[in-house]
Parts: C-alpha cells; structure tokens; sequence
C-alpha cells in the first residue's frame, strides 16, 4: 500500500499545477521534440509561452555532458563542410563518437541527445524553440533571471518560460551569439549590432557596463512570408494612392529613402515595395 502511494504527491503537484493554467493552443516547433504552448494564467490572466523540450533522465543527461565534451574538446572539421549539411555532419560525428567510445546509448536516448548537441552547438541554445517558431516575430531580454518576452503573431508580447539564471551563463550565450554573427564583443566594446546567421537583426549589450541588470539583447526576425504593398494599405501604413506612387517611382528608378524611428516598420514597408522593382 506504501508503494501505491508514492507517487500521488506528485500527481497531486502537477494536477494543481495544470489546473493554474489555461492552454490557448499547442503545435509543433522541432518535430518531434520541441512544441510551443501558449497558456493563461489563471490568477493574473497573463498570457505565457512556454517552450516544450525532452526531459532527460540522469543516465542521457550523463551522455549528453560526455558528448558536448568530446565535441567541444576533440572535434575539428572544415566550416564550409559543417555549413554545408549540419544536420547531417553532426548526426554523423555523434555517430561515430559513440561507436569509437563504445558509449551504450539506446535509439530513443540517442534521438534526445542529438535533439540537445544540435540545439546547443548548432542552434541558439535554451531559446531555439523561439527561433524556430515562424510565429515569433520579436525577441527581447532585459537582463539575468528575466524572462524573455516575445513578440507572437497571433498573441502579441507574451512572458516565456526561457531565462538565464547567472551573470555567467547568460554572458557566455551573449558573447556566443556575437561569434555566430562573425562579430566581437567584450567589456571594452560592450554595445553590439550586427545579423545573425538567418539574416536576423540583433542588438547586444553585454554586462553591467551599459546596462543595469546585465547582458541584454532583442532580435528582429523577417517572417518567412513577407508582407505585400495590398498588407501595407490594409495595415494603413500608406493608402492605395502612396503605393501607386511608388509602383510608378520604383518603375522610373527614381531614388528614395525610408526614414522612421526604431520598430516603425522601415524595413517591412521597403520589402513590401521591393515587389515593384523591375
């Protein structure tokens, strides 16, 4: 009888835990690991993300640690190579790895393990799901143990359940996210704009020298389906006649400049009438 109880404290935990929330919608991110889950909280109504990954028992987060060593340490190959299949060189190296160390990894544990190599030395760490997610549009974090708030096409800003506990880790991933964008930063050049590897925007500052609650970054992502000039005069952003001034002027190879603050939409308006060019 002892035993049959063991695990209701547990369940209880988790059932109250649920019932604190109210799921909004779920899909796929990384198939068939990662899922996005979109929920209310129901005592102050605020509307979350939560990024769904595979939980790892004691015995694959071990393999884990003793592959992402034997990658960091021991493992050298040519960028062109890596750039050209990824996917398919890391599979292979891990592959390989295990085979050569006699690691005894089961093909379930071995499914999660790549999903965590791939996500940490190829992808952007504890935020991938974010930016695999063609819903997310903005990413923005303001400091160490703050979460990140994007922006959701269907849910606007929401709260997510992604942060970085200490100063460390959260200036290892900032410093790491420069590199991947072929650009420097450190405490004398703590300010950053650059593009990450999907053509991205980023802003970076890193530590306290500029910022009062530490590293901190926001990112534009560009949708995979940009907006046409007939989303710009639905938007309001310009009215029927504008757009046919600029279909005439972009037809003519007349000169123009798009001028407007941060976020005011620059860059969508002038992909939107980049349609026009001839």
């Amino acid at each position: 009888m002892a035993r049959k109880g063991r695990g209701r404290p547990k369940r209880q935990r988790r059932q109250k835990q649920q019932a604190q929330y109210e799921v909004l919608d779920k899909y796929p991110v990384v198939p068939p690991h990662a899922f996005a889950r979109i929920v209310r909280d129901l005592r102050t109504l605020n509307i979350m993300y939560q990024a769904i990954e595979p939980p790892l028992n004691k015995k694959e987060q071990a393999q884990f640690e003793e592959l992402m060593d034997i990658f960091v340490k021991a493992l050298t190959a040519d960028i062109d190579e890596i750039d050209s299949d990824p996917d398919g060189y890391l599979r292979a190296a891990m592959d390989q790895i295990i085979k050569s160390y006699g690691m005894k990894i089961t093909k379930k544990s071995r499914s999660k393990i790549f999903y965590y190599l791939k996500r940490d030395l190829i992808g952007y760490g504890r935020m991938d799901v974010l930016m695999n997610d063609a819903n997310v549009e903005d990413v923005s974090l303001d400091g160490t143990n703050i979460p990140i708030f994007a922006y959701h096409r269907k849910f606007e800003s929401v709260e997510t359940s992604i942060a970085w506990p200490t100063d460390e880790e959260l200036e290892s991933f900032v410093i790491k996210l420069a590199q991947r964008c072929g650009k420097h930063i450190s405490v004398a050049e703590p300010l950053l704009d650059a593009t990450l590897m999907d053509g991205s925007r980023i802003v970076m500052k890193l530590g306290y020298e500029i910022s009062t609650k530490g590293s901190t970054f926001c990112i534009r992502r560009f949708r995979e389906d940009p907006f046409s000039p007939c989303d710009i005069v639905a938007f309001r952003t310009m009215t029927s006649l504008m757009v046919a001034y600029m279909w005439i002027a972009f037809q003519q190879g007349i000169s123009m400049l798009f001028v407007g603050g941060t976020a005011s939409g620059k860059t969508t308006t002038l992909n939107a009438m980049a349609l026009f060019i001839p």
